[in-house]
């Protein structure tokens, strides 16, 4: 008899992300202080864009 050693179950593979952490950089104006808030992921950001409203259509 000879037996098959080894991982039986499927090893998961994590996948990269696919989105960045949006930051904003605010700086003090007396010290030059320098201090980031992250906000959200999202895949696309637009600065003083139009937000989708409910029942809008794009067209």
């Amino acid at each position: 008899m000879v037996s098959y050693g080894g991982q039986t179950k499927p090893v998961f593979h994590k996948k990269a992300k696919t989105t960045k952490k949006i930051v904003l950089r605010l700086q003090c104006q007396g010290c030059k202080h320098v201090s980031q808030h992250p906000i959200k992921r999202c895949k696309h950001f637009e600065i003083g864009g139009d937000k989708k409203g409910k029942g809008t259509s794009l067209f």
